[in-house]
């Protein structure tokens, strides 16, 4: 129930919660009030609306959910929506995630959440620019009831996370919004013959907390991405041409999508790097001297290497005959201008609200809903610290109970 003069009530979208089901108690003589316990299949939504920001209009948005109930499924949100129910690309959304989704390797600190994030559409982020996918500023909010922040300006947002009990707003994230990664055209033989428009992945001495050093390893269904974020660019490593003979170059190059690229998908086995595309049984090598790095038999010392990193931490390659590290040289590729028409710079908000749902009508979440709130304008620091004052206020206690 909208309870500003505007009447953006919420109606149903999925399944409706039972409104008897998850009972809580507020405030010093412990009054039974009832949360909304949302289970996968649930969600609600209202696509006409008064009063909420559209474009790149800014925005602030607040919540109250729960630590205790969540899941990585697509996606408990409440915020601002597409108003036709689908996915209008990166952008066109600006709302509070709440749960521990690794989209395509995103994470915020720890492997566990969950964390407060924003989902874009096309991506739900718990930060942005250089941390677009590990964001060890985001912690994982655990408590019984959490309240979260989401705050979208002209030209980047900022994601508060904290206790609903006690203390005050953490800021998680304020900076620049990610950078989406972007399916390209086919890397072909014509386009890199001299090695122009990629990066060169080579053997250097290892600096320590070098970017283009700091690898890490993404998913997309059963596929797996190796990458390193330079200056804002996803750059893999990627076979030229869809290559499948010893001696074929490897690159950097902006990464792509799920069965477009397959020459950028590997499999990572003990101290090798095993390429997954079809019909082609060689490893990632790396020679000292070496341009770039090529495929090579899995069994050459060559492809070799000590690998220090997972999907929720970056780390190097190092060349156990040499113990350098594979370096990106180079500067990154510009990438193709993204699917759906655009980034997530200026945004395209729509103004529809959504709740426990995906702006694209995914409903595989779960969570708890206590309170929102929604306005037009990027809110001042104080007005944060009002806002979780007054969610302390409350008194949330007991989650306990449900039936």
């Amino acid at each position: 129930m909208d309870q500003s003069p505007n009447g953006n009530h919420l109606g149903q979208r999925h399944k409706l919660v039972n409104a008897s089901r998850h009972i809580v108690t507020v405030g010093s003589s412990n009054t039974p009030v009832y949360g909304m316990w949302f289970d996968p299949g649930f969600g609600m939504h209202v696509d006409q609306t008064k009063g909420v920001a559209t474009g790149n209009d800014p925005e602030s948005m607040y919540a109250v959910m729960s630590g205790k109930h969540y899941n990585g499924k697509c996606c408990f949100d409440y915020g601002n929506s597409e108003t036709n129910d689908r996915d209008d690309g990166a952008g066109a959304m600006e709302a509070i995630y709440f749960g521990n989704a690794h989209w395509r390797g995103n994470t915020g600190a720890g492997p566990e959440g969950p964390w407060a994030g924003a989902d874009l559409e096309s991506g739900m982020y718990y930060g942005g620019g250089n941390v677009s996918v590990v964001n060890n500023g985001s912690q994982p909010l655990t408590s019984e009831f959490v309240s979260l922040g989401l705050k979208g300006r002209s030209d980047g947002f900022t994601i508060m996370g904290g206790d609903a009990t006690a203390g005050t707003f953490a800021t998680m994230y304020d900076g620049p919004r990610p950078f989406q990664p972007m399916p390209n055209a086919t890397l072909n033989s014509d386009s890199v013959s001299d090695g122009a428009n990629v990066m060169a992945l080579q053997l250097e001495p290892c600096a320590q907390n070098a970017p283009n050093q700091m690898f890490r390893v993404f998913h997309e269904l059963n596929s797996t991405s190796i990458a390193a974020t330079i200056s804002g660019v996803d750059v893999c490593l990627d076979i030229e041409g869809f290559k499948k003979k010893a001696g074929s170059n490897v690159y950097g190059w902006p990464c792509g999508k799920n069965g477009v690229k397959q020459n950028e998908f590997w499999s990572i086995k003990e101290d090798t790097i095993a390429s997954l595309q079809p019909n082609t049984p060689f490893c990632f090598a790396a020679a000292v001297g070496g341009a770039s790095a090529t495929l090579a038999d899995c069994s050459s010392s060559d492809a070799e290497f000590n690998i220090g990193f997972t999907a929720t931490t970056n780390g190097t390659i190092v060349h156990k005959a040499s113990g350098k590290c594979i370096t990106a040289v180079g500067k990154p590729p510009s990438p193709r201008p993204p699917h759906h028409g655009g980034g997530y710079q200026p945004m395209k908000k729509q103004g529809a609200i959504i709740l426990a749902t995906g702006g694209d009508n995914s409903n595989g979440a779960e969570g708890n809903f206590y309170e929102g709130f929604m306005a037009k304008g990027y809110a001042s620091a104080a007005t944060d610290a009002a806002v979780q004052a007054n969610i302390v206020a409350v008194g949330y206690k007991n989650t306990a109970r449900w039936w």
